[in-house]
């Protein structure tokens, strides 16, 4: 209200408004003048006439106020660039500042997802040797698999990993003499539609437990008839 009436760059448009004035009335006053010695004749000229003479005089005015008012415009622009590129311009120190500040901020996140992938590794070496088998790509995708007849109600996800992590997974499962098969459209399905944790969809119970039947017929031929009458 009251502050913004009287800041500065108020104080600053009005000056430069006056200013505008002061020089545009004077070009303008002295652009018509010249024309001043011929207004007496307009009485003996007829209408045509009359109207080219004014046409001729208000267009000289008018040019000579625009260069006027081009050169405020250049004015203007030049000294509110400066002005701005003053107002954002940084010192030394705060450039030393924003540049510790963003290397503080990537030093932060690398930190950050070094912390992550050790957790995801922590949580691999823990889970895969609980698995029953091991469903890999063969190369891209490895998901470890469990299933507890009493306390599960379809199989469960325990592990997945892609790239780097499939071959972590699938040497620690080798480590533990966990069946790995690859089944590469079930890979697939079964990394992109199911998290760590959780169980299978349903659409893929009966490819999981030919997989499952499978695994039991190598450790427990008796499991694996159980298994395939589920």
């Amino acid at each position: 209200g009251v502050k913004r009436m009287f800041s500065p760059k108020t104080f600053v448009r009005t000056g430069a408004s006056i200013l505008k004035l002061t020089i545009i009335l004077p070009i303008a006053y002295y652009a018509l003048k010249k024309f001043a010695p011929s207004m007496v004749m307009l009485m003996h000229l007829n209408l045509s006439q009359i109207f080219e003479f004014t046409t001729d005089a208000l267009f000289y005015v008018f040019w000579k106020i625009l260069y006027v008012l081009i050169a405020f415009a250049l004015f203007d622009y030049f000294y509110s660039k400066w002005q701005w590129l003053r107002q954002n311009r940084m010192t030394k120190e705060e450039v030393k500042d924003e540049r510790k500040s963003i290397e503080g901020d990537e030093k932060t996140k690398r930190q950050i997802q070094a912390k992550g992938l050790q957790r995801i590794m922590e949580r691999i070496q823990n889970s895969v040797p609980q698995a029953d088998v091991i469903i890999t790509n063969p190369t891209h995708y490895s998901i470890a698999l469990k299933y507890d007849r009493e306390s599960m109600a379809a199989p469960k996800v325990i592990a997945k990993g892609k790239g780097f992590l499939a071959l972590r997974i699938r040497k620690i499962a080798k480590a533990h003499g966990i069946p790995i098969l690859e089944r590469k459209l079930l890979a697939r399905a079964l990394y992109a539609s199911c998290e760590v944790g959780t169980e299978i969809p349903k659409d893929m119970f009966k490819a999981v437990a030919q997989v499952l039947a499978y695994v039991y017929k190598l450790k427990n031929p008796h499991a694996a008839r159980q298994w395939s009458r589920t």
